[in-house]
C-alpha cells in the first residue's frame, strides 16, 4: 500500500502536479508577457498623444507670433509710421522676448522695443533674403544669450516688421515636464538639419542627432512613436513635426521603469495560486474600474478635443489620482488652446471689420471723387466738341477719348460693387447673389444656375456681409482656378438653418483633413471663408477631389424668438 499511494504520490507529482505547476507558470509568464505589452503599447499610445497635443501647443504659439507680426506689416502698408505701429503693439510684446522692430530692405533697424545695438547679431539679412509679401518668414534658429532665439518677419511697404522669441517659451508652453515622471525622461526640439534646439530633462546621449529614431520621420512630417533599446531598458519614442517651422519634437522614455517591479512579482503566481488568483481578480477589477475603463473614456475625450470638442473633456473620468491628474493636464491645456483660439477669432474678427471699413471707404471716395471726376472731363470734352464739331478728324479723336472715358466710369463701378455691395446694403443677400452670378457670367462667359428653396429672410447684416464674401471668393476661385465651365448657387431658407451651396465642374483639388492646413497649403481664400462662417457662428463644409470639381456648404442657424 505505501508502495501504491507512494507510486501514485509521484504519480501525481510527476503526471499531474508538476505538469499543472509549469503550466500554470508557462501561463503566468506569459501571462506578465502579454501584460509587459500592454504596458509597453499603453506607454506609447500615451507618449502620442502627448506629443500630439505639445506639437499642436507649440504651432498654435508659432501661428499666433506669425499673425501679429503680418499685422503689423499690413499696418506699415497702410502708411502708419513705424514708431506709431510698435507703440500701437506693446501688447503683444510678453510674447516676443527678443523685441519688436522694424528695419529697412538694407538691414538698418528704424524702430526697436529694445535697444537697437541688441539686433547687430541677428540673422536679419536672411530675413531680407528670404521675406515676402503674402505671409510671413520664420528664420534659421540662432543664439542669444545662450539661448535658442528665432526671428518671424513679414514685409511692409520698403519696410520689415521683425520680432525676435525665445524657443525655450514654446516649450514650456507644452507642459512637457508635467507628463513624465521617470527621472530620465527625456523631451526636446530639432530644426530641419536636425540640430538640438531645447531640451526638457537631459540632453539625448547620440554623436548625432539627426541618427536618433523618430527625429527623420518626424521632420518629413510624419507622428507616431517607435521603441529604442538602451543600457536602462527599452525606451519609447515618440515624435511629431512642428509646422510651419518643419521642426521635429521628441520624447523619450523608459516604459520598464514603472512596469518591471510588479512584473517581477507576478513571477511568483504558481506558488501561491489561491490567492494569487484572488488577488489577480480583484486587481482585474480595479484595473478594470479604476485604470483600463477611464482611460478609455480619457481617450474618447481626447479623440473628441482633437476635433476641437473642448467641453468633452470637462466630464470626470474617475479611477487613479494619476488619471485624475492627467485629465486636469488636459483640461488646462485644452482650456489654453480654446482661450488662444477665442483671442485668434477675436483679432480675426476685428481685421475683418477693418477690412470692410477700408472697402467702403475706398468705395465712396471713387465713386463720389474719382467717378465724378471722370464724368466732368466727358462733359467738357462733349462741350468742346461741340465748338469744334466742324473739324471732322478733332471730333472723331474727342469720340475716341470720350469712350475710354465711359469704359473706365464703367470699370471702376464694377470695382465699386465689388468693394461695397450695394444691393447687399439695399435689397438683401438673396438679390445680391443673384446680381453676383449676373456679374459672373456677363463677364467671365461662365453659366451660373442660380436656386431659391423656401421663404425669403433676411438675416442679421454681419450674416449677410460674410455669406455674400464667401459666395463672392467661391466664384472668384471657380473662374480663377478651378477652369469651371458651369456654377451653380443653391440658396435654402427653412425654420432653423440658412445654407448656401456653390459647386462647380472644375478641376478640383485635395483638400486637408484639418482646416489650418489649408493656410500651410497656400489656400488662403478658403481659410479667410472658413474664418468668416466661424465668426458668425456657422459652418463650411468644403468637399472636392481631383478631376471631381468643388462644393462648398454655408450653414447658419436662424434665431428664433
Amino acid at each position: 500500500m505505501k508502495l501504491r499511494f507512494g507510486g501514485l504520490h509521484l504519480q501525481l507529482l510527476g503526471v499531474i502536479i508538476l505538469p499543472f505547476s509549469v503550466v500554470l507558470l508557462g501561463i503566468a509568464i506569459a501571462g506578465v508577457r502579454v501584460h509587459q505589452d500592454a504596458m509597453r503599447q499603453l506607454v506609447a499610445d500615451r507618449d502620442t498623444r502627448a506629443v500630439r497635443a505639445a506639437a499642436a501647443a507649440i504651432s498654435e504659439q508659432l501661428h499666433h507670433r506669425e499673425a501679429a507680426i503680418y499685422n503689423l506689416a499690413l499696418r506699415l502698408r497702410d502708411g502708419k509710421p513705424p514708431s506709431e505701429v510698435i507703440d500701437e503693439a506693446s501688447f503683444i510684446t510678453p510674447d516676443f522676448v527678443g523685441g519688436l522692430g522694424v528695419i529697412d530692405l538694407a538691414g538698418q533697424v528704424l524702430i526697436s522695443s529694445t535697444i537697437e545695438f541688441s539686433w547687430k547679431d541677428r540673422p536679419l539679412s536672411e530675413v531680407i533674403d528670404n521675406v515676402q509679401r503674402d505671409h510671413a518668414y520664420f528664420s534659421l534658429p540662432y543664439v542669444e544669450n545662450d539661448e535658442s532665439m528665432l526671428l518671424v518677419a513679414a514685409l511692409g511697404e520698403n519696410t520689415i516688421a521683425v520680432g525676435a522669441f525665445s524657443i525655450a517659451d514654446l516649450m514650456r508652453s507644452t507642459q512637457l515636464g508635467s507628463l513624465a515622471e521617470p527621472e530620465n525622461t527625456i523631451s526636446f526640439l530639432t530644426d530641419q538639419s536636425g540640430q538640438l534646439l531645447q531640451t526638457i530633462g537631459d540632453e539625448p546621449q547620440v554623436e548625432n542627432l539627426a541618427d536618433h529614431p523618430g527625429v527623420q520621420a518626424a521632420l518629413r512630417g510624419e507622428m507616431g512613436s517607435s521603441f529604442l533599446p538602451a543600457k536602462d531598458g527599452e525606451h519609447i519614442v515618440a515624435f511629431s513635426a512642428i509646422q510651419p517651422t518643419g521642426w521635429a519634437l521628441i520624447i523619450e522614455e523608459p516604459w520598464e521603469a514603472v512596469a518591471s517591479p510588479l512584473l517581477n512579482i507576478s513571477l511568483a503566481a504558481p506558488l501561491v495560486l489561491i490567492p494569487a488568483l484572488v488577488v489577480a481578480l480583484v486587481a482585474l477589477w480595479f484595473g478594470a474600474r479604476q485604470v483600463v475603463g477611464p482611460i478609455r473614456k480619457l481617450q474618447e475625450q481626447a479623440e473628441q478635443l482633437a476635433l476641437a470638442k473642448y467641453d468633452a473633456i470637462g466630464e470626470p473620468v474617475g479611477g487613479i489620482g494619476e488619471i485624475q491628474r492627467l485629465q486636469k493636464t488636459l483640461i488646462s491645456m485644452a482650456n489654453d488652446i480654446r482661450d488662444a483660439q477665442e483671442a485668434m477669432q477675436g483679432y480675426i474678427g476685428a481685421i475683418t471689420d477693418a477690412q470692410e471699413d477700408e472697402r467702403k471707404r475706398l468705395a465712396r471716395e471713387l465713386h463720389d471723387e474719382t467717378i465724378q471726376e471722370l464724368i466732368a472731363i466727358d462733359q467738357h470734352i462733349q462741350m468742346i466738341g461741340k465748338t469744334v464739331f466742324q473739324d471732322l478728324e478733332l471730333t472723331g479723336k474727342l469720340e475716341e477719348v470720350r469712350a475710354e472715358i465711359n469704359t473706365s466710369i464703367k470699370e471702376l463701378r464694377q470695382l465699386i460693387r465689388a468693394l461695397r455691395p450695394i444691393y447687399l446694403e439695399d435689397l438683401g443677400l438673396v438679390p445680391a447673389l443673384e446680381m453676383l452670378a449676373k456679374d459672373m457670367e456677363k463677364e467671365k462667359g461662365i453659366p451660373v444656375v442660380f436656386t431659391i428653396i423656401g421663404a425669403r429672410q433676411r438675416l442679421p447684416a454681419n450674416a449677410e456681409l460674410a455669406v455674400f464674401r464667401i459666395v463672392q471668393e467661391a466664384l472668384t476661385n471657380a473662374s480663377r482656378y478651378a477652369q469651371a465651365t458651369s456654377v451653380s448657387v443653391d440658396v435654402l431658407f427653412n425654420r432653423d438653418v440658412f445654407s448656401t451651396t456653390i459647386s462647380d465642374d472644375g478641376v478640383g483639388f485635395m483638400p486637408p483633413d484639418r482646416v489650418g492646413a489649408l493656410s500651410v497649403q497656400g489656400h488662403f481664400g478658403l481659410m479667410g471663408m472658413h474664418e468668416r462662417a466661424e465668426l458668425i457662428g456657422g459652418t463650411l463644409d468644403l468637399n472636392s477631389a481631383p478631376g471631381d470639381g468643388t462644393q462648398i456648404r454655408i450653414q447658419i442657424p436662424i434665431a428664433r424668438e
